[in-house]
């Protein structure tokens, strides 16, 4: 079973944290490989750097208030430069 990649986006300081402790059991068996970014300009960045990345989890204050990362993420596919990489607000 491959790992699957996920890209965690929020500005909270403890996220990294309780994802990590969440998900240890999974992290540990390989099951999931999280990546971390703290605002939206990363997020797009790393997102462009790694075509693995298979959801993305982003903060909803983020994509509720319009910021330029919610639009260009609902709108991002590495191929086709449009989102195909499922999203899930947190």
């Amino acid at each position: 079973m491959s790992t699957a990649k996920i890209l965690a986006v929020d500005d909270e300081p403890d996220f990294e944290a309780l994802l990590t402790q969440r998900f240890r059991r999974q992290i540990r068996d390989r099951e999931f490989s999280f990546r971390f970014s703290h605002h939206g300009e990363e997020a797009l960045k790393m997102l462009e750097a790694d075509p693995e990345i298979e959801l993305m989890l982003l903060d909803i204050n983020m994509s509720v208030t319009g910021s330029p990362c919610s639009r260009t993420c609902m709108t991002y596919d590495r191929r086709s430069r449009r989102s195909s990489c499922p999203r899930m607000a947190t």
